[in-house]
């Protein structure tokens, strides 16, 4: 059903749906071709959630990279919030990752070097993701290429400020990817979305994420208390990069250029044989443990 939203935006197709909002495919005045994010309804009501919406818009916008779906604008009008961004065609991280299970070590590193890329414009600007997932990782599939771009920026802090959508203790993000110092209560900056990038490479190499399997409340504290054991089959250089990006302490956490540095090394090499559930895990050192802020 084609409808508009405000003044400048017809929606003509909804795309998909998930626990933010409904994902629409429509166009501006002039025919460019563009997605729109409707935020739920409970978002709407919320006034916090409308100021913190309107309030971050400016800077949202300024977010430009290859590696992130650009954001046009930011619509509050008649009772709905909306995110005017790109149209990407492709699919996500996670669907790649369900019909492949594992990638070759060349693959998923130059994928998160691209992520990466992305995530440092934004942490540029003092934006932080705080819920980088497969599910947020669309790939661009224009040109004959697959290109990563990294979405939902802003939409974690709307989460934030919606506090009925935090997990237990007023924590922010999905379990699976979550950075210690988020579950310990630390601040939580830029080196939490490097972890949560390290997270998801651990995955792609492997088949699985280092906690998977486990009990919600489980899983947080293994991300604070426990060291990911190493899958078999990933090179060395690789596992060493992995780990340090998995570090507990923030600041241990390696940038891109550490990852960039392995992909010539890496050409040729396959995928590694999925694995049905992680490796086992090991206790964290005492003097690497999360510090309480």
């Amino acid at each position: 059903m084609v409808r508009k939203l405000g003044s400048s935006y017809t929606l003509e197709s909804r795309v998909g749906r998930g626990g933010m909002g409904e994902v629409w495919r429509g166009h501006d005045e002039a025919g460019n071709e563009l997605a729109f994010k409707l935020l739920l309804p409970h978002f709407t009501s919320d006034p916090g959630v409308v100021a913190r919406f309107m309030r971050e818009r400016a800077i949202l916008i300024r977010v430009q990279s290859p590696f992130v779906v650009a954001i046009h604008d930011l619509v509050a009008e008649r009772g709905e919030l909306a995110i005017v961004m790109e149209f990407v065609e492709g699919s996500d991280l996670r669907h790649e990752l369900v019909r492949r299970r594992t990638l070759p070590p060349g693959e998923a590193v130059g994928l998160i070097v691209d992520i990466l890329t992305g995530l440092a414009t934004a942490h540029r600007l003092g934006i932080v993701h705080r819920d980088l997932k497969p599910e947020n990782v669309l790939l661009d599939r224009r040109d004959g290429t697959s290109r990563p771009k990294v979405s939902d920026f802003g939409v974690a802090g709307l989460m934030a400020s919606a506090t009925r959508l935090t997990i237990p203790g007023g924590m922010l993000g999905t379990p699976l990817y979550m950075a210690p110092e988020s579950v310990d209560g630390g601040v939580v900056g830029p080196a939490a979305d490097i972890y949560a990038a390290g997270t998801m490479l651990y995955e792609m190499l492997c088949g699985v994420a280092p906690f998977a399997g486990r009990e919600m409340l489980s899983i947080l504290r293994a991300h604070a208390d426990l060291v990911p054991g190493r899958p078999p089959g990933v090179p060395d250089e690789v596992w060493a990069v992995v780990a340090a990006m998995l570090a507990k302490n923030p600041a241990d956490r390696p940038g891109t250029d550490r990852l960039r540095a392995l992909l010539p090394a890496l050409t040729g090499l396959p995928a590694a044989p999925a694995m049905v559930g992680p490796p086992a895990s090991s206790r964290s050192a005492p003097h690497s443990s999360v510090t309480v802020a």
